[in-house]
């Protein structure tokens, strides 16, 4: 996967009278060129537009016209603010042993009721030291990703991980 900003977009035709697109997907550190020819311009030219945020989802693939090389293809495109409801699955919670408390056992109680979404949610204990880890899955509970929940992570100094589809 690739995300950015599109600029240089341009919606052009071939000299044989076929429609073709051409944009560059930045983000603060480097620019990847793309060209959009036959069906696959046809099904994401709607997305090749400047100041649009989009994702890629990048396959490699032998190419049609030198048998020796490889190209990168898109295989999907969607807009950046919609990845999570396309990626993710699951949002699970991890917890070293040693910071278990109470506190964070009614916090985390607290944030699920606080925050419903449509993440299932789950929380994972871990003992580095035994070298074990124990994962509560959430029945109850589901969450969305939003600032309260950033917010509680860093105030309990526990990680959080989207598991993906």
């Amino acid at each position: 996967y690739v995300s950015g900003i599109v600029s240089e977009a341009n919606h052009l035709m071939s000299k044989k009278g076929r429609p073709f697109g051409k944009f560059i997907l930045e983000d603060y550190t480097e620019k990847h060129e793309f060209v959009l020819f036959g069906e696959d311009y046809l099904n994401h030219k709607e997305f090749v537009h400047n100041g649009v945020f989009l994702m890629l989802r990048l396959g490699v693939s032998k190419n049609r016209y030198r048998n020796d090389a490889y190209e990168l293809k898109i295989q999907d495109v969607f807009l950046l603010e919609h990845a999570a409801e396309k990626l993710v699955e699951e949002v699970q919670f991890k917890c070293q042993l040693s910071k278990l408390s109470s506190e964070l056992i009614l916090g985390v109680e607290d944030v699920f009721k606080e925050n419903p979404g449509k993440y299932p949610v789950s929380l994972q204990i871990v003992d580095s030291v035994e070298k074990y880890k124990v994962e509560l899955l959430s029945s109850k509970y589901k969450i969305d990703f939003n600032q309260n929940i950033l917010n509680f992570v860093d105030e309990f100094d526990i990680s959080i991980e989207a598991i993906r589809k």
